[in-house]
């Protein structure tokens, strides 16, 4: 198939490649808002064609299919919603494109894909507000009262007693305005993860096509870890969450909803390299990965085996040879 394509005439490659990727890309993103429960799972892959329309079409194909993606979006919803795509996904697709090309390695990439997101992000609602942060809150704090009054009337209709929900509904001012602290925590964690996610497919797609970039691809995922410094973060959330007051604790929450899924992920790592050790079914492999998804106690094992991996070094990978440096954020 990809040499059908790689031999077919200019108009073909155009239909095919420099307008499907970023139709997909942009019908990846939407996918959020018309499809139920599994538009949740595939809109974080919508960077992914545009970083694939870059190595395979080069740098200006991509910038031009980022602005594709972005007017598909403002005709089937709204101009406003084209604008944060492209400030945000459009954004992090071609970051994480050029600085994939320059081989800088999983931190570096997703770290500054991240940034460049949240930065886009913030310029979208500072326009989009005017500025009025105070009312945006206010606004947020109703819309979370809502959330939580719609989950209440559905465990109702499950058939879930009143009793059994009055802490719920005695607390939902109080439980929404936490909701609301926590978004800067969780759009953080929300663009590690498209990052990381969008990094490892790529991986993948490009050893499926190794013609995407030259070069061996010498970066083995299944050995990464993040830097030992960040254990620091780690300890002052933790610290900031049990010291006696809202400011404090709102910082601590938000730190440890970071950090927690960058520990998260790297203990799905471990995990992934004890299967290979092993030679672990592939089958039985999905089953395990949608236990950590769908079981809090076995992701909460998980996060602690990636904290705990800068002590005892599960791998052996932190210190071959008597290497001594510690991991750097690059």
């Amino acid at each position: 198939m990809t040499e059908t394509i790689a031999k077919a005439p200019l108009p073909y490659r155009v239909i095919l490649g420099r307008v499907a990727a970023p139709a997909l890309s942009a019908g990846l993103f939407l996918s959020l808002f018309y499809v139920p429960v599994l538009g949740g799972l595939l809109n974080p892959f919508s960077p992914l064609p545009i970083i694939y329309a870059f190595f395979r079409f080069g740098q200006t194909a991509a910038v031009a299919g980022t602005f594709f993606s972005a007017l598909v979006v403002a005709l089937v919803t709204d101009p406003r919603l084209a604008v944060f795509y492209f400030l945000s996904y459009g954004a992090m697709a071609l970051v994480m494109s050029k600085y994939i090309s320059r081989r800088a390695g999983l931190n570096k990439v997703v770290m500054t894909a991240t940034l460049v997101s949240l930065t886009g992000t913030a310029l979208f609602f500072a326009f989009a507000v005017g500025g009025q942060f105070g009312g945006l809150f206010n606004e947020l704090t109703k819309a979370a009262q809502l959330m939580l009054a719609e989950v209440v009337n559905t465990y109702k209709k499950a058939g879930i007693q009143e009793e059994q929900l009055a802490y719920l509904v005695n607390n939902t001012p109080a439980i929404a305005k936490w909701i609301v602290n926590i978004i800067p925590g969780l759009t953080i964690t929300c663009y590690l993860m498209f990052g990381i996610v969008n990094y490892a497919s790529f991986k993948a797609v490009r050893a499926r096509w190794p013609f995407l970039q030259d070069g061996e691809d010498t970066e083995n995922l299944a050995s990464w870890y993040p830097p030992d410094s960040m254990v620091y973060l780690f300890i002052a959330g933790l610290a900031m969450t049990l010291y006696p007051g809202e400011t404090s604790r709102i910082f601590g929450v938000n730190l440890l909803l970071v950090t927690s899924l960058v520990y998260s992920v790297a203990g799905i790592y471990i995990v992934q390299y004890l299967f290979e050790k092993i030679r672990f079914p592939k089958f039985l492999r999905v089953i395990v990965y949608l236990l950590i998804l769908l079981q809090p106690f076995v992701a909460l094992a998980v996060a602690i085996a990636g904290l705990f991996d800068l002590w005892f070094d599960f791998r052996k990978v932190r210190r071959p040879a008597g290497v001594k440096e510690e991991n750097k954020w690059t």
